[in-house]
């Protein structure tokens, strides 16, 4: 045991390993991380994700052997803006939109004026590229911006795809409240969060320090009070859809339906 290593001291930590520092997402620490991992380089993340650069669950509708992951996020993101009620001109917020998937999709298909906000500088020059690419300048617009700073709204439609991995149980009732500012009573909010798996976050273990365990129920209570639908699909996470009612953090009940 003692040859192997087994007994004694535990090893160093990889250089890869990122050291943070200070409390438990707060807006420095909460930057830090995510400059960590996801400015590793678009390049990386381009070997993994599909054309889309969607870094969220899959919705399959197909069995056929040609259907592809691609084709999967496409559907993904054709349910999410089917079920905000997205039409051409209305506004659209994206919190924590990643690679832009969701926001450019919303733009190029549904017509949407879209938001959306990242603190990967990497992630936002990404998406920038893809816009001028495809001629989407003055209808989608990228911020470099912590989810608690975002008070442009409001909006007719916000969505969040797996970001509550981020914000920390702790930090609900903000993230809560920054959605319902966001949005007039009777709009649509949509997100899709990681599972637990035994008690854990079904997370890449190397960001489990920085965005801690996510309790989904909690979650959605703290959104709604209890009150919105819950739905699972072919290849979806938990996702929940919902319409903003009275009062900050308040959510009604929207009949979503099944993936």
């Amino acid at each position: 045991a003692y040859a192997l290593g087994a007994v004694g001291l535990p090893p160093e930590p990889p250089i890869s390993q990122a050291r943070l520092r200070g409390r438990l997402h707060t807006t420095s620490r909460d930057r830090s991380a995510i400059e960590h991992h996801y400015n590793l380089s678009n390049d990386f993340y381009s070997l993994i994700l599909d054309p889309h650069m969607a870094y969220s669950c899959g919705y399959w509708t197909s069995t056929e052997p040609g259907y592809t992951v691609e084709d999967a996020q496409r559907d993904k993101l054709d349910l999410v803006c089917r079920k905000l009620g997205i039409e051409p001109g209305g506004r659209h917020l994206d919190i924590g939109c990643g690679w832009g998937s969701l926001s450019l999709h919303a733009a190029e298909r549904f017509g949407a004026q879209v938001v959306g906000v990242t603190i990967s500088s990497e992630q936002k020059a990404f998406i920038d590229a893809r816009i001028r690419e495809r001629g989407l300048e003055g209808r989608v617009e990228i911020r470099l911006q912590d989810y608690r700073e975002v008070d442009s709204g409001p909006y007719d439609a916000v969505a969040s795809l797996e970001m509550g991995e981020h914000v920390g149980e702790g930090n609900y009732p903000t993230y809560a409240s920054v959605v319902a500012r966001s949005l007039k009573p009777g709009d649509a909010f949509f997100a899709i969060k990681g599972e637990r798996l035994d008690g854990h976050q079904f997370v890449a273990k190397a960001l489990e320090t920085a965005r801690g365990a996510i309790d989904t129920r909690r979650l959605e209570d703290r959104l709604s009070g209890g009150r919105v639908t819950r739905f699972r699909g072919n290849g979806c996470r938990r996702a929940c859809c919902g319409r903003a009612g009275p009062g900050i953090g308040s959510f009604r009940h929207s009949r979503a339906g099944s993936c």
